[in-house]
């Protein structure tokens, strides 16, 4: 049989996407990269609030192919990253497949290929297609009352006006994730008055994050690359010293496994909450659910900061929005002239709200009408051809996402491939689909993320993790795992 040609479209141009056009381009595999924003980065190009930096060791943030050993330090600004990865576009050639400001807004799959409506009224046509869009691409924005009524400006982070001067200004941080800290942290020594509002008080890994010496950074600069000892040891001096606690890092195993390693990395946990002095700010800003059970974001000064004068912490529930400020549930007034909402993103809508249409007009909603669930963490039964990079079940909270996507990009150019010599689409099984949540399930109970809180990990009553450790997850993909495929047929090429 002659094998057929093929064209895939993988959808954004972050950290996921380049890696894809990249392998697809050394394949010799066709392809379209569409991104909605006139440039590369996905998140890093989005985030731009002051303060916003990588909480995952940046030696294990990078992408395969364009490995860096001068960064300035351990935990990089988030403007460095998203250098390096616009830097990445050009030196590797990767911007040759990618169109610019074009969003992708439903793709159906008619008898044999997926056809593609984009934001320019246009329509193409793929025979593949991957969604690359991420986990944390659409801004969640909470529910309350009088929003629309306040009379300063209101934003959410990700959304972060550009020239905005802070100085004198009262801020109100909504959220205690990742950003809400970081921010609250920045603001602090931009000559705000910031209030921090925060509904559940959140376990905090302390950090320190000096700059790298300048002598490293040479040394990275000129030898990391050529000669892989001297970029390892790079990365493992950045790292060095009392930058990460063990308890917390000597292995993933903590969070997959009860035992005396979950045992000491939670008391790392809750001895770093003793960086707050006063005793009755600590009492209240001490979370009630266990270490670990939520994500964990990192910072090196922000316990710091919550004791600073111009700081305070309102802990408990928002009440409304009045043009004023907010409203706690204690009835109090909290007079502000920007409201930030640090509330995150919908973690579970994946690459909605595009529409895709599968097999038999079944869509990804109705899937998913009772949580979105995935075949390997990138595939589901009636979507032929359709890979979710890093979707339902990825190991996004246990193994870097820039690590996890490598595996994924192997395992779904080698389907293109297979589907191109033998002249299929293919799409997990209903059956393999059970089975593997079935064992999901059944594993993650051991897991830290399964204690009782409210997490973004979690879709309804399921945690949407991967609950074993890397070694398994990077076995998983060996195999294509044909038996557990249904093989749609293709027309057969004509020589």
């Amino acid at each position: 049989m002659t094998p057929r040609q093929v064209h895939v479209a993988v959808i954004g141009a972050g950290i996921a996407g380049m890696q894809f056009t990249r392998d697809l381009t050394r394949r010799g595999i066709s392809h379209t990269v569409y991104e909605r924003g006139h440039e590369v980065g996905g998140t890093w190009r989005e985030n731009t609030y002051p303060g916003l930096f990588i909480d995952v060791p940046v030696s294990l943030y990078q992408l395969s192919f364009a490995r860096k050993y001068d960064w300035s330090h351990a935990f990089p600004r988030g403007t460095e990253i998203q250098e390096y990865l616009v830097r990445a576009s050009h030196e590797h050639d990767l911007r040759r497949h990618i169109r610019f400001g074009v969003e992708v807004l439903a793709a159906t799959w008619v008898a044999d290929h997926w056809e593609l409506e984009l934001s320019d009224g246009t329509t193409e046509v793929a025979d593949a297609v991957v969604s690359a869009t991420g986990f944390l691409d659409k801004p969640s924005m909470p529910a309350i009352p009088g929003m629309d009524g306040f009379a300063g400006l209101s934003f959410h982070s990700s959304n972060w006006p550009a020239g905005l001067d802070v100085a004198g200004k009262r801020i109100g941080v909504v959220g205690t994730g990742s950003s809400g800290i970081q921010l609250t942290t920045s603001l602090s020594s931009m000559g705000s008055q910031v209030t921090q509002f925060v509904r559940s008080p959140q376990w905090v890994e302390v950090i320190t994050n000096p700059p790298a010496p300048r002598w490293l950074k040479a040394v990275g600069r000129l030898l990391g690359a050529r000669v892989p000892a001297v970029g390892r040891l790079v990365w493992k001096r950045l790292l060095g010293g009392p930058q990460l606690d063990p308890r917390l890092w000597r292995s993933i195993q903590w969070r997959i496994q009860p035992g005396p390693d979950r045992v000491a990395a939670q008391d790392a946990l809750r001895e770093d909450v003793l960086h707050i002095r006063d005793e009755d700010l600590r009492a209240r800003m001490t979370p009630d659910f266990e270490p670990g059970c939520k994500r964990i974001p990192k910072s090196d000064r922000y316990f710091e900061a919550v004791q600073q004068p111009n700081v305070r912490v309102a802990v408990g529930a928002i009440d409304r929005v009045v043009p004023a400020g907010l409203v706690t549930a204690d009835g109090e007034l909290h007079e502000l002239d920007v409201i930030v909402y640090a509330t995150g993103y919908d973690s579970h809508a994946y690459m909605r709200p595009m529409k895709v249409t599968g097999l038999r007009g079944r869509t990804i909603d109705e899937a998913w009408a009772d949580g979105p669930y995935a075949y390997r963490c990138v595939s589901v039964p009636d979507f032929p051809n359709f890979w979710v990079v890093n979707g339902p079940f990825a190991p996004v909270a246990n193994i870097s996402p820039t690590i996890c996507v490598v595996d994924q990009s192997d395992y779904v150019c080698r389907l293109v491939e297979y589907g191109a010599e033998h002249g299929v689409a293919t799409a997990p099984t209903a059956e393999a689909a059970e089975r593997f949540v079935a064992a999901i399930d059944e594993a993650m109970p051991n897991t830290i993320w399964a204690g009782d809180c409210d997490s973004w990990y979690r879709a309804g009553d399921r945690v949407v993790l991967w609950p074993w450790d890397e070694a398994t997850y990077h076995a998983m993909f060996v195999p294509l795992g044909l038996d557990d495929l249904e093989l749609v047929p293709l027309p057969v090429a004509v020589p």
